[in-house]
């Protein structure tokens, strides 16, 4: 079943073209999946896409078929690191000049923090922009990894590599729910906290795993229920970030940023 799932995987995401496009500050359209295009000017020069870009980090959700398995790469960052450290995330960070857009920021992000070549990697399509708790902008591009050979920590950036079966995620064995609250805002989302083999996968490298997974994959669990079904409905009253989030009796924890 997640085979399939996995090969329908891309007709459910935004779309390389559309990732391609530069990013408009305006998410308007992307509840829906879309992304805005440049259609007021058609300016594409480097100025604008540096004005576009500039401030906005993407990460790579790396899919790698394990056995008969499909798991999900993850980095443990080393404790050291200014942002994060010592937390579970996907391999990513913020654009640079250098990247036509943020799929090559992905990528490059990739192939420097664990030795893993663009070549090696087919990409999907993405998932709408998220935010970090910090208020980073990011965008989530999904790509299958075809061959680990020669995968590395960048010992500077990352303490481990890991990955965890997506049937993991699919089955909701949370340890709790966060409820992050962003108080000037007055905006709140309820985000599962998983523990993976003493992995603590949470806040918003759990977010985007739990969108992936309302997006691509069906919740089969009897342990779980899905509200308003397991695609994005536009209008439940207890989304994540457009998506629709599982009911589940673990304990809550408030977050206020």
């Amino acid at each position: 079943m997640i085979d399939d799932a996995v090969s329908r995987l891309e007709s459910m995401l935004i779309s390389v073209p559309e990732l391609n496009t530069v990013a408009s500050r305006n998410n308007s359209h992307e509840s829906s999946g879309k992304e805005d295009s440049e259609n007021n000017s058609g300016n594409t020069s480097g100025n604008k896409r540096i004005e576009t870009l500039s401030g906005i980090a993407s990460v790579l959700l790396p899919l790698v078929k394990k056995g008969d398995e499909w798991h999900i790469l993850l980095t443990l960052r080393a404790k050291k690191m200014r942002h994060h450290g010592g937390e579970v995330a996907f391999p990513g960070g913020m654009w640079e000049p250098g990247d036509n857009n943020l799929i090559d920021t992905a990528l490059r992000e990739c192939e420097e923090e664990v030795a893993i070549s663009p070549q090696a990697i087919s990409v999907l399509g993405g998932l709408p922009f998220s935010q970090t708790r910090h208020l980073t902008r990011v965008r989530p591009v999904v790509g299958i990894v075809h061959s680990l050979d020669g995968m590395l920590a960048n010992p500077s950036e990352i303490a481990e590599i890991f990955t965890v079966p997506l049937a993991f995620f699919i089955a909701d064995p949370r340890i709790r729910t966060d409820i992050f609250t962003q108080k000037d805002k007055g905006l709140t989302h309820r985000v599962p906290a998983y523990d993976y083999h003493g992995y603590e996968i949470w806040g918003f490298t759990a977010s985007v795993i739990v969108q992936l997974i309302n997006r691509g994959f069906t919740c089969t669990s009897d342990k779980v229920s899905c509200e308003n079904g397991n695609r994005m409905s536009g209008n439940a009253p207890n989304e994540i970030k457009g998506e629709t989030i599982r009911l589940h009796s673990a304990p809550e924890k408030i977050w206020i940023y």
